[in-house]
């Protein structure tokens, strides 16, 4: 099998692979593991593939990713979906320089640690909808990711606007695509914000415009309810041509 370039495991019942089980196989281009039972991968188990564009961990029951792809970094797709991971840190996915669609849905993710992205300077597609996010994102957060063009943050409990600051988006400039649907609505009927844990639709409440506003490429914007204004921000927008 020293010539194979595309291995799939799927469907089976898979708790743990060996360190260095792929070791012989150097032109192996597309490697799918998903819908098993796998809580981890070993550092060395992923080791040694130069070729390998395409990597599927879809549908396991991974807590952990950190220190995982330090063999693959040539990937250009890497799916991470419905799996257990909790968080992200600063070198999860460092070294991944050509990687070019990241898809963390559906998790357990409630933070992710500023400058995780950096070394993602050529992604185009980051999927984190269908998570635990939560509390007030800043621009660090997204920093690496210059070139992205379609950003997933729906299904989470961030809280429109609250977890939208100005600036948040500032590294985001090439975004044509934005899904921040199915997030929190705020009450301000108190002193003290809270973030609506009940109300997820068929609510009134501000957009993020001042966020929104350093998305001078944005052309599809998805974002729950309806506001009662539309605020300057959105006259840096000139290229959106959809609001859903």
């Amino acid at each position: 099998l020293y010539n194979l370039e595309v291995l799939m495991i799927n469907y089976n019942v898979l708790q743990s692979l060996p360190n260095y089980v792929f070791s012989d196989l150097h032109e192996l281009k597309e490697l799918f593991i998903s819908n098993n039972n796998l809580t981890r991968i070993a550092q060395n188990t992923l080791g040694g593939f130069e070729k390998l564009k395409k990597l599927s961990l879809r549908d396991n029951v991974i807590t952990s990713v950190n220190k995982m792809f330090s063999g693959v970094v040539n990937v250009e797709e890497l799916d991470l979906s419905k799996n257990s991971i909790n968080s992200i840190s600063s070198d999860t996915f460092k070294g991944l320089t050509r990687l070019k669609s990241l898809d963390l849905s559906d998790n357990l993710i409630k933070s992710w640690q500023v400058h995780s992205f950096n070394d993602l300077a050529v992604l185009r597609k980051l999927d984190l909808s269908k998570n635990r996010l939560k509390g007030v994102l800043s621009k660090h957060h997204f920093a690496g990711l210059e070139n992205l063009k379609i950003l997933d943050l729906s299904y989470n409990s961030l809280c429109l606007p609250a977890s939208f600051p100005e600036g948040v988006f500032h590294f985001l400039q090439s975004l044509q695509i934005l899904h921040l649907h199915h997030l929190h609505a705020l009450k301000q009927n108190t002193l003290i914000l809270i973030c609506d844990t009940e109300t997820r639709s068929n609510f009134t409440a501000a957009y993020p415009d001042q966020a929104l506003k350093d998305l001078t490429n944005l052309q599809t914007l998805y974002i729950q309810g309806v506001s009662e204004h539309i605020g300057p921000g959105f006259q840096h927008l000139t290229q959106l041509q959809r609001i859903q």
